[in-house]
């Protein structure tokens, strides 16, 4: 597809709500890592089956500050209740059935990578794990996508599944886990600017400070050096 994003791109920044309606602004997550992974319809076994081994590492996700945001182009009322009983700190949800998001980040539908014999391997896969077929409530021919994005908003990985079961592999975050923490280190070792302190403006001698000064005086012009100049 020609909008296809690559790595080095910028990722396209986005204001949408979860499945819970709370607002989600892709800025707000810029101290993070995020991993940005669109799925097919709510209740496709391949997406459920890989979503929950995702969540079953969330803990090395959150260690490794990475948030995972999931695209899901179904209504919020078809989500499984493997999808809708998730929680957790670093994990947000999003359902897109106008498919914004997807055209954004140029996610793709192909009728060819849908029937590969890897894809219906996956999905005898998917069933023999007990991951049925439910509600079909988005384009059949949706291929999976996801992106490794940097805290500074650039994309790490962009990955564009060959096949409707192709997702990232576990060993690809090995490196971007790397650089997320390089970057973050690099962002916390400068220094942060601060404003010059104006010196504090002459203040007008005290009481004390008046007769001080007058004692000086007076002692300095009775020193004998003094004393002597006059006699001369």
């Amino acid at each position: 597809m020609d909008n296809r994003l690559q790595r080095g791109d910028w990722a396209p920044p986005f204001k949408t709500t979860d499945i819970q309606g709370r607002e989600v602004d892709f800025s707000s997550f810029a101290d993070w890592g995020i991993w940005l992974a669109f799925y097919r319809y709510a209740s496709c076994p391949m997406c459920n089956q890989h979503f929950d081994d995702v969540m079953g590492r969330q803990a090395e996700l959150f260690e490794n500050r990475v948030t995972f945001i999931s695209v899901f182009e179904s209504e919020p009322k078809n989500f499984p209740k493997n999808i809708l009983s998730r929680s957790f700190p670093n994990l947000t949800i999003i359902a897109d059935p106008e498919h914004s998001l997807y055209t954004l980040y140029g996610v793709e539908r192909s009728w060819g990578k849908l029937f590969t014999p890897q894809s219906a391997i996956e999905r005898v896969r998917a069933g023999l794990a007990g991951y049925m077929e439910g509600k079909i409530d988005g384009p059949l021919d949706r291929i999976p996508a996801h992106f490794l994005i940097l805290p500074q908003g650039i994309i790490h990985q962009a990955r564009y599944g060959k096949t409707a079961a192709d997702h990232i592999k576990w060993r690809d975050l090995e490196d971007f886990y790397a650089s997320v923490r390089g970057q973050l280190n690099q962002v916390n070792r400068v220094p942060t600017p601060t404003r010059p302190v104006a010196p504090a403006p002459p203040q007008p001698p005290s009481d004390n400070d008046k007769t001080e000064l007058i004692r000086t005086v007076k002692l300095e012009l009775d020193s004998p050096e003094d004393l002597r100049k006059d006699e001369n």
